[in-house]
């Protein structure tokens, strides 16, 4: 239940972050466009740095890799199974579909830490 509640606090801030950052500028015209400005403009609005890595199996799956998660940055790994690592990881898939949504991207959002500080968001469209 309070990971359902972290998600959706997320997910408002992801809404009203991506509306200030777009509100000048034009729409976007396909959803590859759109999951590229999440990985460069609006991921380096929230964390000062890019996703380092953005793939796609073509059938509306993107996968975005951040090397470097700053809110993984002090979490040792004997701590990775810590229920507020969890937390962590659901308002960051929050913060992304809450994004998209604003967009016009209606997804699903999960996340894997295959190696901290490691990253790796699926976004599924």
């Amino acid at each position: 239940m309070a990971m359902h509640l972290i998600e959706n606090m997320g997910c408002r801030i992801g809404q009203r972050s991506i509306e200030r950052l777009t509100k000048n500028s034009p729409r976007f015209t396909s959803e590859i466009e759109i999951v590229k400005f999440i990985c460069r403009g609006y991921w380096s609005h929230l964390f000062q740095k890019d996703i380092n890595t953005l793939k796609t199996n073509n059938a509306d799956v993107y996968v975005l890799i951040d090397t470097d998660f700053p809110y993984l940055a002090r979490i040792e790994p004997s701590q990775l199974y810590n229920p507020n690592v969890e937390m962590i990881l659901a308002f960051a898939c929050g913060l992304l579909r809450g994004g998209l949504s604003s967009l016009g991207v209606s997804c699903i959002v999960n996340a894997e830490i295959p190696r901290i500080p490691t990253c790796n968001f699926a976004v599924c469209c």
